[in-house]
Formats: C-alpha cells, sequence, structure tokens
C-alpha cells in the first residue's frame, strides 16, 4: 500500500489503474490533486472522486444538530462542477452520478461516534457545540437502542480516457 500527498504521489506518469478520493479531496489544493491523479493514471485507468453533493450539507444529519457544519463543509468542498471541468479539460470522459447512502444506527452509537469526532468537520467544533447538539439530539432520539437513520448524499465523479459503459 502507499500513502502519499495527494498533490504529489511518488509515482511513475500513466501507472494507476485506478486514482480514488473517498471524502478526501477537500484536504490541501484540490486542482493539484486531480492534476496529480490525471498524471499517475494509466490511459486505461478511472479517476473516481466521491464527495457530498453540495445542496445536502446544509442539510445533513450532522448538520441537524450542528448548525455549523453544513457552513463549514461548503467552505471545505470543491464545487462538484469545477471538479467535473478540470477532469475534462484533460480530454477524458467524465460522469457524474448522485449516490444516496441510507444510514441506519443506533441512538447510543451515532452519539458515540460524534463524541469520538469520527469525520474530521466534527473535529472543528467547540466542545460546548459537540454537547448541544447530542443534547438536542438526546431529547428526540434518546441515548440507548433507538435506530437513528438517515441519507448522506454523495457524488461520485469518474474520469477515464475511454468511454465509459453504462452503469460504471
Amino acid at each position: 500500500m502507499l500513502q502519499a500527498v495527494s498533490q504529489k504521489v511518488p509515482l511513475h506518469d500513466d501507472v494507476a489503474a485506478l486514482v480514488y478520493f473517498h471524502l478526501s479531496i477537500h484536504y490541501g489544493l484540490w486542482e493539484a490533486a486531480v492534476d496529480e491523479a490525471l498524471r499517475v493514471v494509466a490511459p486505461d485507468g478511472v479517476v473516481e472522486i466521491w464527495t457530498f453533493a453540495p445542496e445536502s450539507m446544509r442539510a445533513s444529519a450532522l448538520a441537524r444538530w450542528f448548525p455549523r457544519v453544513g457552513d463549514i463543509d461548503a467552505r471545505r468542498f470543491p464545487p462538484i462542477e469545477s471538479l467535473a471541468e478540470r477532469l475534462a479539460a484533460s480530454g477524458a470522459h467524465v460522469s457524474v452520478a448522485r449516490v444516496p447512502e441510507t444510514v441506519e444506527r443506533t441512538a447510543a452509537s451515532w452519539r458515540a461516534a460524534v463524541r469520538n469526532r469520527f469525520v474530521s468537520t466534527i473535529q472543528l467544533l467547540t466542545d460546548a457545540e459537540i454537547d448541544d447538539g447530542l443534547d438536542r439530539f438526546a431529547k428526540v432520539y434518546g441515548v440507548g437502542d433507538a435506530l437513528y437513520r438517515y441519507v448522506i448524499e454523495f457524488v461520485r465523479i469518474r474520469a477515464a480516457n475511454q468511454p465509459l459503459a453504462c452503469g460504471e
């Protein structure tokens, strides 16, 4: 396994079958990361970026309980159109698809995940904001085994030098 900064990958040109970003394109300079992905991807390879649908950031499960989350995420994540345009500028065939994912977990497990700051945006909140949001959450879902169900709206952006098959 290779670990590197996405803006400078220690690989030769045209060698990677897949360059994959999962909720990580917003770390550092995304333009440089996309350019580097396009440099290292093989002629028959794919660059795939999973990010959040912009309109869902302010309506996300986290933003419901922690009001600053939507604004923080809206500033951190690059626009879908900008990502797709940068990939297409290389001559790649680009597809953009929305991918909703339903998550179901107990209130207790969700509260524990938040306490452990399971996503980077939560790490940017104060302890007081976390406490306030969890108190509001507990009034609706409790702290035990009640099920908490929410939908994450992902956007998948794929780029390939060859046309992608239907459904890819």
